[in-house]
C-alpha cells in the first residue's frame, strides 16, 4: 500500500472536489488528519480514508466490533481505469495482514453504481443506516477474512 503524503494532501482534496455530489461532506481539515494519522492510501490515482475500531461501534443497524476497519470514502481520480478495483483488492489484503476480522463500509442507498462495485468485489449488504436526519438512506456493506460472520 502507498499511503498519502502530506505534500500530497491538496491533490487528493481537489480529487474529493471534482466529486462533490458524492462527497459535499469532504474538509481539508478531515483529509489532513486522515493522512498525518496514516488513515489515507493514495495509490494509482485511488484515495482510500479508513480507520481501524478500538472499540466496538454502532453504524446503523450494525454493532461493529473493535479491531475491525470500517472504509470511509474511496474515490478514483481515473474512473474507467479499474485502478479501484486493483487498489480495493491490496487495500483487503493490506488490512487482512493486519489480521483484522473484516472490512465495513456504508454507502448511500441511491448509489447504484457503487453499490454495485463493493458486491462484485466482494462486499455483502449486512445492514441499513440513516444520515440527515433520517432523510438519506444508506446501506452498510461488509467484507469477511475470516469464513465466520461475527
Amino acid at each position: 500500500m502507498i499511503f498519502a503524503t502530506k505534500e500530497q494532501s491538496k491533490e487528493i482534496y481537489e480529487i474529493f472536489r471534482k466529486r462533490a455530489d458524492i462527497f459535499p461532506h469532504i474538509r481539508y481539515d478531515y483529509l489532513q488528519r486522515a493522512i498525518n494519522s496514516g488513515r489515507c492510501v493514495y495509490q494509482d490515482g485511488v484515495v482510500i480514508i479508513f480507520s481501524i475500531y478500538k472499540k466496538r461501534t454502532r453504524v446503523g443497524t450494525c454493532g461493529i466490533p473493535k479491531n475491525n476497519c470500517m472504509l470511509h470514502q474511496i474515490v478514483n481520480n481515473n474512473e474507467g481505469s479499474g485502478n479501484a478495483k486493483v487498489v480495493l483488492k491490496q487495500f483487503l489484503a493490506y488490512i487482512s495482514s493486519l489480521n483484522l476480522p473484516a472490512v465495513w463500509l456504508s454507502v448511500r442507498a441511491d448509489n447504484s453504481r457503487a453499490t454495485k462495485f463493493y458486491e462484485r468485489n466482494g462486499f455483502v449488504e449486512v445492514g441499513t443506516v440513516k444520515w440527515m436526519n433520517g432523510t438519506l438512506a444508506g446501506t452498510i456493506y461488509r467484507y469477511s477474512n475470516e469464513q465466520t460472520i461475527l
